[in-house]
């Protein structure tokens, strides 16, 4: 530009200084001056073209860049879409099977004609428990029938528990608590039955008796409940003890026992009707207001009192208007993001302690400081959302947290009697007391000495069993059991006896006891004569310390999990689901069965293996916390995959934080084990999974993609594009049932979070 400026003032005859005294002469043009400018034009020109092509070349970059970024943007919408709808026809074809099964069974029920009702039409089950109560006048019947009537009516129970947990699937709880007063009928019948029954047996006690020691003597046992009676006719006083077929029970005879009329009962049910009354039965749930707007056009920093005056807010509690309107910006967005936010309860994250404006926790944090002010709740119209977690009252030492512990080998009851007035043979004729008192339990026994002086002495012609039961306040009774044989214990079971007064299982009231491994004899004493249950961790098998997910052909897998304890491996198919492994003879009874998924769960946990972790599970195990939408994800697409790809444990999983997994996954055609270099890590996240570089060889996690991959936005579609022809084939043809199957057992053992 000066160089410029300098020309044109050469061109306009400007003067150039020169020496002192002399006069300045213009300069004339030359050849070199020619030269020079067309230089110069030349190097201008060449550099306007190489800034226009650098301008060009960043607008080609820059709209290429937004083509691919335009096309990425349409792919992932186009990915996104095609899963959901992929999931979404899924789960209408799996609700219309569920209402065709529902109706099926109804229609089943109707055309059903062997004299059992419909425990879901309440009239019918009225009358089925009225013939059977007009049953227990009868006291010529058979134990065997009666026993018989108590499978009838838990096999009632057990059908209107599947009728609720079909009504559940497809969204229809209308009847519930009617069908669960039915439940509490039904359970209330069966020990009704049982003890009319024990009534009859004892007043016949003739019948019954035992040709060794004269006394009643009786076992009798069904598939579910096995019942014995002992009755002291003979008052032996050489007798120290009596045993039981039942559990191979065994009770001691103390002296005060032997010349009174008392009898012994042991039923030993492999159902559990106590637990669920327990207060620490159920997991305490998070009370989550539902969430509303803020006025902002009003003055945060004031308030009204009780006469409708302004007052001043202390300045710990002033909320500011920008932080609302943030607030309520990022919670809208929130929701546009994922509408199910809004129902999804919140998970326990202890860990969370900064609050952040924007953030849900600073949403509970304002929440807590509208609450510190004053006893009543927030208004209706606070944004504020509240969460609000039940406090959870202080147990006693010796109460059983049935969150943390489990029965197992199903419950005793055991109950000291009073033998009703036995028959008298006169001649020809049989002498029978008809009474209208029914079976009579002797009480416990006072647990302090001073309620025993406040006892009124009794006149000198008590009865033998009103001093039984004083002599029974102070000694403590031997007693023995056999543990179930189809129940795996890989701890010394913890013994407990269930109070009925304060409705929970207590641990205290037993001295030296004793559990044999080699026989499973559990021996003890106590005073105590009530329901006794043994119980179990419930998280002695986690975390797991691996897992395996194996397609064998389509709509077919083997899952292998490697618990804290033992090895299982079972394959899921469409429907049902079988247990291979292990060899241990406690499972014996379920090995090698094919069975539905809820059917196996639960004799799983029956059996003392219990892999199945709770909502509340993190309070008792260390584990992984991954966000539980992403978690549920991971699950569903895992599903969809499962009869052409291997997933499998990562160690890099418990490193990778809370908002992403880590899972390994190989493609599996062969039916054969997947050799550990084919295995390759798929990172997990909201929006964004891809392929890593890295391996569960490598000695660290580095974040990087691996070549000639892309991301995708969910794992489903990660999978595919490693996915060879006859791989999708196979996914396209995999069986919603399968489907749905998979998935329940990945949503019940939770691995990606439990190992």
């Amino acid at each position: 530009n000066e160089y410029k400026s300098y020309l044109r003032k050469m061109a306009a005859g400007g003067k150039k200084k020169g020496k002192k005294g002399k006069k300045a002469v213009p300069l004339k043009d030359s050849d070199n001056n020619k030269d020079l400018d067309k230089d110069i034009e030349r190097e201008r020109e060449a550099a306007e073209r190489a800034l226009a092509e650098e301008q060009e070349a960043k607008r080609l970059e820059k709209e290429a860049m937004e083509e691919l970024m335009r096309e990425e943007a349409e792919r992932f919408a186009k990915e996104t879409e095609s899963l959901q709808d992929i999931i979404t026809e899924n789960k209408n074809d799996l609700l219309t099977q569920r209402k065709n099964i529902r109706s099926k069974k109804a229609w089943d029920r109707f055309l059903l004609c062997n004299g059992t009702p419909d425990p879901s039409d309440q009239s019918q089950l009225n009358t089925f428990a009225s013939l059977v109560r007009d049953e227990m006048s009868k006291s010529d019947k058979k134990v065997e029938d009666v026993l018989d009537d108590v499978e009838e009516t838990l096999d009632l129970i057990n059908e209107l528990e599947d009728v609720m947990a079909l009504d559940k699937m497809i969204g229809d709880a209308e009847n519930h608590e009617l069908y669960k007063e039915s439940i509490g009928g039904l359970q209330t019948l069966i020990e009704d039955t049982v003890d009319n029954a024990t009534f009859n047996i004892m007043q016949t006690a003739e019948n019954y008796t035992d040709q060794d020691s004269l006394n009643l003597k009786l076992d009798k046992s069904s598939n579910r409940v096995k019942m014995s009676i002992w009755g002291n006719l003979a008052k032996n006083p050489r007798q120290k003890s009596f045993k039981m077929e039942t559990d191979n029970f065994t009770m001691e005879v103390p002296k005060t026992l032997t010349n009174a009329d008392v009898g012994v009962r042991l039923i030993h049910t492999s159902y559990d009707f106590l637990s669920p009354k327990c207060r620490t039965f159920f997991a305490k749930k998070k009370i989550t207001p539902a969430p509303s707007r803020v006025n902002t056009n009003v003055d945060l920093g004031w308030s009204k009192d009780e006469m409708g005056n302004d007052i001043k807010l202390p300045e710990e509690i002033v909320i500011d208007k920008t932080s609302v309107n943030s607030l309520e910006k990022s919670t809208r967005m929130s929701e546009k993001l994922d509408p199910a936010a809004s129902d999804r309860a919140p998970s326990d994250r202890s860990a969370e302690k900064v609050t952040e404006v924007g953030s849900v926790d600073a949403i509970t944090a304002g929440a807590r400081l509208t609450t510190e002010v004053g006893d009543n709740p927030p208004s209706p119209s606070s944004h504020i959302e509240l969460l609000q977690e039940e406090e959870e009252d202080e147990l006693d030492e010796d109460v059983v947290d049935l969150r943390a512990m489990s029965t197992v080998g199903g419950i005793m009851y055991l109950d000291m009697l009073k033998l009703p007035p036995q028959a008298k043979k006169v001649g020809a004729w049989t002498l029978q007391d008809v009474t209208e008192t029914k079976l009579e339990r002797i009480p416990n026994p006072s647990p302090t000495k001073e309620q025993q002086e406040e006892q009124p002495k009794e006149d000198q012609g008590e009865t033998a069993i009103s001093q039984v039961t004083k002599e029974l306040t102070w000694p403590l009774l031997n007693m023995s059991f056999t543990v179930a044989n189809n129940v795996v214990f890989t701890e010394e079971p913890q013994l407990a006896r269930w109070e009925d007064t304060q409705q929970c299982w207590r641990t205290d009231g037993f001295e030296d006891v004793k559990y044999a491994e080699e026989t499973g004899t559990i021996s003890f004493k106590t005073q105590f004569i009530g329901p006794i249950a043994t119980f179990v961790d419930t998280y002695n098998n986690t975390p797991f310390q691996s897992w395996e997910l194996r397609p064998e052909g389509l709509n077919s897998v083997i899952f292998t999990l490697i618990a804290a304890t033992i090895e299982l491996e079972l394959i899921i198919q469409e429907d049902l689901v079988c247990l291979k492994s292990p060899e241990d003879m406690e499972l014996d009874g379920i090995r090698n069965k094919w069975l539905p998924s809820h059917i196996l769960m639960q004799k799983l946990v029956d059996c003392g293996v219990n892999i199945f972790p709770s909502e509340d599970a993190d309070k008792y195990v260390s584990i992984s916390c991954k966000e539980e939408q992403l978690e549920s994800s991971v699950y569903e697409q895992m599903s969809l995959a499962a009869s052409t790809f291997a997933f499998s444990w990562s160690r890099w999983n418990a490193d990778c934080g809370e908002k992403r997994l880590v899972v390994r996954a190989a493609e599996s055609l062969n039916n054969k084990p997947v050799d550990e270099d084919v295995w390759t890590n798929i990172s997990c996240e909201p929006q964004k999974c891809y392929t890593l570089k890295c391996t569960d060889d490598d000695d660290e996690l580095f974040d990087e993609k691996l070549e000639e991959s892309k991301f995708h936005p969910d794992m489903f579609h990660c999978l595919l594009e490693r996915s060879s022809e006859k791989g999708e084939g196979l996914i396209r043809e995999s069986s919603v049932n399968f489907i749905d199957n998979i998935s329940t057992w990945l949503f019940a053992t939770k691995v990606l979070t439990f190992s």
